[in-house]
């Protein structure tokens, strides 16, 4: 929501002004609520990730995988496309099959904090103050189960009414589980006046094409990353299904080699 000049001229308009931004303010601790409420330990959980554009200008803007999640307070394993995260109470370890490598961490903590991000969005329980300088929240039902809780960012595209970010999360209403995360990310990409044309033909009546006065044309690129929880569970009997000791040994000298099966992988260590 943009700040506004507000002129009040009754103690009645003072309270709706009031009530407002405390309904905003309940909807972003519901939205940070959600966020964080499934991770709790033991957590095994799966879901499909997705990045899609609508103007594609990278390979960061098409991607899709399959995220698997076991964890528990010894350590943690994910599964991630084709990407393997082993950690325990002091290493962490990486594994890319393609690449047929590996990278030791000897502080987990870094590699922890990545982790998180693939799950989700990310959100501090104690900022929902500073949250809020950033953020405008939103909570409707979707159906008589589901709700839809919604933020928008407080800064805008230049020159537009356009958030730089929206973020939606679909969950049950009754247990705060999370169903669905979509994360709208929105930038400017100036268009030359000779390919505005082209522009329109490729996307059709999605070109958000804009004209910024003095500066020429622009196309609204929205790049969207998807969550769509399969499964969360949090039972005691979760078990990792691999340990580091699966993927890396140490020989008579001290040093980490490559487990049975796993010879041809190269080691890289990070300290």
């Amino acid at each position: 929501m943009r700040k506004k000049s507000l002129i009040i001229f009754f103690n009645l308009a003072s309270v709706i002004v009031f009530a407002q931004k405390q309904d905003s303010l309940a909807s972003l601790r519901e939205f940070v609520s959600v966020c964080n409420a499934y991770k709790q330990v033991p957590l095994h959980l799966s879901l499909d990730y997705s990045i899609t554009a609508n103007f594609i200008t990278g390979e960061e803007d098409t991607m899709k995988a399959q995220g698997e999640f076991f964890i528990k307070p010894e350590g943690s394993y994910i599964r991630f496309g084709e990407m393997e995260q082993i950690v325990n109470d002091s290493l962490a370890l990486i594994i890319s099959d393609q690449l047929q490598q590996m990278i030791l961490y000897m502080n987990a903590g870094q590699v922890v904090s990545q982790m998180k991000a693939l799950m989700g969005m990310q959100v501090p329980d104690s900022s929902i103050v500073n949250f809020s300088k950033r953020y405008t929240g939103s909570i409707n039902l979707k159906d008589k189960d589901v709700s839809l809780a919604q933020v928008n960012s407080r800064g805008f595209l230049y020159s537009t009414d356009l958030p730089k970010e929206t973020i939606e999360i679909e969950y049950l209403s009754k247990t705060k589980t999370p169903l669905k995360v979509t994360m709208v990310k929105r930038n400017l990409i100036p268009i030359s006046d000779a390919d505005t044309a082209a522009v329109r033909s490729q996307l059709g009546k999605s070109a958000a094409l804009i004209t910024i006065k003095d500066r020429g044309y622009f196309l609204v690129k929205e790049q969207t990353s998807t969550f769509i929880y399969k499964k969360i569970e949090h039972d005691e009997k979760i078990q990792l299904p691999v340990m580091i000791s699966d993927r890396i040994i140490k020989n008579n000298s001290g040093e980490y080699i490559p487990a049975k099966g796993f010879e041809a992988y190269r080691i890289d260590q990070n300290f």
